[in-house]
């Protein structure tokens, strides 16, 4: 079987071997309001940041300027909203990029302007896994309420049917809180198809420079809606009367999320702030603070604010209905990561397996991510799980140019009629090896396994478990086969499951209804405050059911007053140095106090001791990492504990349970920490930090060897040095991997390439303090000197592109303060041609 292998981190510094098989995923920035994306998305770093006054001319075809305020006399852009204190800004513009393409569609279609407004707060909400009264599912695991968000979490919320949802179904409220299951269980009133993401740096894969990216998104916002974009609004500034925002500084982070709604080419570098960029130009930004702010709530943004092309997508496809009765997928996240084999001619197989109720219905749609240009064929089995080639049948084929994911219309639907079915894809992505997007932790739920593959030629197939990924296709059905809607009368916030009678899942639409086949199935209920209620039912395929829950349905029946454990099941990575604590959330009600029981791995039944608990100061109880360590070391899955509540009096007024649960962490964070300390030296990194950092992303019963680690980092006047030979033993995989290096830490890094007609010139300043610029002399026959250009390289790092004439060219590295220090060796076109 061919090596089954993961894009790694492009970085100059590390040199990452894996023995046998390794697995090596990139860092994900985690930002105070934006979560920034992974940085796999994008390929490479080879970013160009370049900002020549030419960049402004109007791209062929297109206006110098365009407002999708005023297109052609029509507004497709909804009213400024304000969301106030949260961190929901991703929110926002997910749904603005998607309420602008929608008007337009809709009136380009049928001449009628409607007012599409969806719920942020429902976003927001529908997308973390730790609720109120235990876990969402259907989230992606990486999110926390009100933590930022991006395009992974937008992806997979609008991918699995989530929403949107109308506005009015869950209106925003200036909110820092959770909600529970039952308060995200709406009915969604219109479907995305597809979303493209723009390519945040060139890649020899991609070929999207800087000048074409800015194309790119222009073309989208002309054709179709807004495009999102964010901003890092810790650097430059706007101008005096908050309407323009400008910043040179390239820092590869953001923190704010907004929406590009249109541009103008004319707009004068004159009008921005103290910090001015080189030319004229700017984007027309819908903003998401109130019409009170900027300019009613809208401002321009220079074209050579860098940062803004950190992440950038729109919405592409999508309709203001729903065309399907049923979602099936095998993962809540999208997708964020490559996999593929070597010398395979750039192409893989992926497989998902589904299991269905036995009756008919009509496979109509396959909704798949692309990581670039590809060549997809879409194979099906309708019966079974069976893989093999035989019993495949090619139902779709096709092309897709960019980035991003797009739902396919079969050209005849299919109909399915068994208990399961199997979706196989084939991915060809001419010139790049990591056909296949896959999700992996934290960006998707516990992985399991049987339901996702991989195969190098659609004969050999690997379960995607066995190394932490899973691939993201999703199905979309029509039912044709006999199935009764079945709906709870719920009280309160009551969360229903189903399940049948041979104990599997089943999935709810949306809004919490059912659909199912005629058959004896059993649903478990759970209120907040009234407790839990199970109880069978029986559907004969035809009638409508409504079942009516009652409070003497509920195992308990408390005043509203009284207390109990709003989070079931808390997260708790279990890693060689794990966390300090795992927060408990107590409803406390009329309860003056309360105390933790646990069963000892011994048996029996201990009361949790005070110098393990604490109280941080939101009120939360926090069970310290002396009292969970030794149920990790001896491989227990969690702690089950008792709460019981107590009164004035010291009496019990009541008891409730939750489970710390240990969740798994796979080698990627080793990896991601590891490639990010080489990659940004400081000197605060020495042997005992990293054996720290590798403790804390390493699963437990794992174990570090750091053989060598000598360092010496590079100051502004000499490069330092680095010798590194680090052994991990994964006790999650079971694998050992090796990360070494041995080299020069260069105080400044120059890296030269030749694409299409350029050169590609990267620079990074690794010692604080160092300012440099890039500098390209161009000569002629006998050495004489044509031209030379040269421009600043940011405080941390930029990235040029010089055109290639067929002369020889130089380039350098010099310093910003004599021009003539060179801070890398010089690069010469005549010994690399």
């Amino acid at each position: 079987m061919k090596k089954l292998f993961t894009l790694a981190l492009a970085a100059a510094l590390v040199c990452f071997m894996v023995l046998p098989v390794g697995a090596a995923a990139k860092p994900v920035s985690e930002l105070c309001e934006y979560s920034g994306s992974p940085d796999s998305f994008w390929v490479t770093e080879n970013y160009d940041g370049a900002a020549p006054k030419t960049r402004a001319k109007a791209a062929s075809g297109l206006p110098e300027t365009f407002d999708l305020r005023n297109a052609g006399g029509v507004s497709f852009v909804s009213s400024v909203k304000n969301q106030g204190n949260t961190n929901s800004c991703w929110a926002f513009t997910s749904l603005s990029c998607l309420e602008t393409f929608l008007r337009r569609k809709t009136f380009e279609s049928s001449g009628e302007l409607i007012g599409y407004d969806f719920s942020e707060r429902h976003l927001e909400h529908a997308t973390y896994p730790a609720m109120q009264d235990g876990t969402n599912p259907y989230a992606p695991a990486c999110r926390s309420a009100n933590a930022g968000g991006n395009v992974v979490s937008a992806a997979g919320y609008f991918q699995n049917g989530l929403g949107p949802v109308p506005e009015s179904s869950m209106p925003f409220e200036n909110k820092m809180d959770t909600l529970s299951r039952a308060d995200i269980q709406i009915a969604p009133a219109a479907a995305v198809r597809a979303m493209r993401y723009f390519p945040k740096f060139t890649s020899n894969i991609f070929d999207y420079n800087y000048h074409e990216l800015i194309t790119g998104i222009k073309e989208e916002i002309y054709r179709g809606g807004g495009v999102s974009a964010v901003m890092n609004t810790n650097v430059g500034g706007y101008n005096a009367d908050g309407t323009a925002y400008h910043s040179a500084e390239r820092t590869g982070t953001a923190n704010h999320a907004i929406t590009l709604i249109g541009w103008d080419d004319n707009f004068r570098r004159e009008n921005f702030g103290a910090d001015k960029p080189e030319g004229n130009g700017a984007w027309i930004v819908r903003d998401s603070a109130g019409e009170s702010a900027h300019d009613g709530g809208y401002f321009y943004l220079s074209y050579e604010s860098v940062d803004t092309y950190n992440m950038c997508f729109s919405v592409t496809d999508a309709a203001d209905s729903i065309p399907y009765d049923n979602v099936y997928s095998v993962t809540s996240g999208t997708w964020a990561y490559g996999r593929g084999y070597e010398n395979n001619d750039d192409m893989a197989y992926a497989a998902n397996i589904y299991a269905k109720q036995p009756v008919p219905e009509l496979l109509t749609d396959v909704g798949l991510s692309f990581r670039g240009y590809t060549e997809y064929e879409i194979y099906l089995n309708a019966n079974n799980q069976d893989l093999t080639p035989e019993n495949l049948t090619l139902a779709a084929k096709g092309t897709q140019d960019h980035m991003g994911f797009a739902t396919v219309t079969l050209p005849e639907p299919v109909l399915l009629t068994g208990t399961e079915f199997a979706i196989v894809i084939k991915y060809v992505t001419p010139g790049y090896s990591y056909s296949v997007p896959v999700s992996i932790p934290p960006f998707c739920p516990e992985i399991s396994q049987g339901c996702s593959y991989l195969s190098p030629d659609g004969e050999t197939w690997e379960d995607t478990a066995l190394s932490d990924c899973v691939v993201g296709i999703y199905g979309y059905t029509k039912d044709c086969g006999e199935k009764s809607a079945v709906s709870f009368s719920k009280l309160g916030k009551t969360y229903v499951t189903v399940y049948d009678e041979g104990g599997r899942l089943i999935r709810p639409k949306a809004d919490g209804s059912y659909a199912l086949a005629a058959g004896t199935y059993r649903y478990i209920a759970e209120e907040q405050a009234l407790g839990r209620a199970e109880g069978t039912f029986v559907t004969d395929g035809f009638t409508s059911r409504n079942l009516e829950l009652s409070r003497t349905d509920f195992v308990e029946q408390p005043e509203s007053d009284m207390p109990y454990v709003k989070v079931k099941e808390i997260a708790y990575r279990a890693t060689v140095e794990p966390a300090e604590f795992a927060t408990l959330n107590l409803y406390m009600g009329k309860a003056e106090g309360f105390k933790l029981y646990y069963e000892p791995p011994s048996g029996g039944q201990a009361e949790v001791e005070e110098q393990f608990l604490s109280v941080d100061a939101g009120g939360r109880v926090r069970l310290s990492r002396e009292f969970l360590t030794p149920f990790l070391e001896c491989g227990e899955g969690g702690v089950s504990l008792l709460v019981v509540f107590t009164g004035s009096n010291g009496l019990e007024m009541k008891t409730d349970t939750c489970r710390v649960v240990f969740t798994k962490s796979a080698f990627g964070g080793v990896f991601s920490a590891l490639a990010n300390v080489i990659y940004n030296p400081t000197e605060s990194v020495n042997r005992a930090y990293v054996e720290q950092l590798i403790k804390k992303n390493l699963a437990i019963g794992g174990q570090v060897e750091i053989k060598q680690y000598d360092v010496a980092y590079p100051t502004k006047t000499q490069n330092g040095f680095l010798t590194c030979d680090i052994l991990v033993l994964d006790a999650f995989s079971g694998r050992y991997y090796q990360f070494a290096f041995h080299g020069e830490v260069p105080r400044v890094l120059q890296e030269v390439t030749l694409q299409n007609g350029n050169y590609r010139v990267r620079v990074r300043n690794n010692v604080e303090g160092i300012r440099t610029v890039s500098v390209c002399a161009e000569y002629g026959p006998g050495g004489r000197l044509l031209s030379v250009t040269y421009k600043n390289v940011a405080l941390i790092e930029s990235s040029f592109s010089y055109p290639d004439k067929g002369n020889r060219v130089k380039l350098f590295v010099l310093s910003a303060e004599d021009f003539i220090t060179p801070y890398a060796p010089a690069f010469d076109s005549d010994f690399t041609k």
